[in-house]
């Protein structure tokens, strides 16, 4: 590889440059991959000190939602719950199982997100909305302005900015925490977009640090 070569066929005039640009995004691929564990273990901990008793009702409905956001996520594969099942090898029962520990995280986690959003003054802007919108309009191809009226038709807008705030919240928290490498030594980690944030969010159709499905969807024949 030579320098002639990494210019004629990269953006890069030369090996030394592109190897600096190639290490710097592998080191911020990498912390992101951190920031998102630390995020993880960080829930976690905060949801296992929660003293807290969920009425069964709210659970209930949270299954609900979460298996037809399951079920909505397979239709845009093509699959059915059905073919997800034989593909699996797993029963109707285990699956409403999954989705009522999954609304428990859920409903813990939004419990403990609101909290933290309350005790720490955090709001969400009308400007942070439409920046957001904007955001997920440019990842779905679509104009802000028909986006916007789907929300609105949807009842949706409250959803987004609900999702805003608790990413927000989840964002604090990481703020409040001092992450560490096995030496000790504190990590910086990258900052995160608001708008990319909201678009995950919204595509994965959940809130932040939820996960809508009691599985991953898998490739089966139609």
């Amino acid at each position: 590889m030579t320098d002639a070569w990494v210019d004629d066929v990269s953006e890069f005039a030369t090996v030394a440059e592109m190897r600096e640009a190639l290490g710097a995004e592998l080191r911020r691929v990498r912390l992101g991959s951190a920031r998102a564990e630390m995020e993880q273990r960080l829930l976690d901990q905060l949801r296992d000190e929660m003293d807290l008793r969920l009425p069964g009702d709210l659970v209930e409905a949270e299954a609900d939602a979460v298996l037809h956001r399951f079920a909505h996520r397979l239709e845009a594969r093509k699959v059915t719950i059905e073919q997800y099942l034989a593909a699996t090898g797993q029963d109707a029962d285990a699956l409403v199982s999954d989705a009522r520990a999954q609304a428990v995280l859920n409903l813990r986690t939004r419990i403990l997100l609101e909290a933290v959003a309350e005790a720490e003054g955090l709001e969400v802007a009308d400007e942070d909305l439409e920046g957001a919108i904007q955001a997920l309009a440019a990842a779905t191809k679509t104009a802000p302005a028909e986006y916007r009226k789907a929300l609105e038709r949807g009842g949706q807008e409250k959803v987004l900015a609900g999702d805003i705030l608790r990413r927000r919240a989840i964002d604090c928290l990481l703020e409040l925490a001092v992450a560490v490498d096995a030496d000790g030594n504190e990590i910086e980690f990258p900052a995160v977009d608001p708008g990319s944030d909201a678009a995950g969010a919204a595509e994965a159709e959940g809130d932040a640090g939820e996960d809508d499905g009691p599985v991953q969807p898998v490739e089966v024949e139609s």
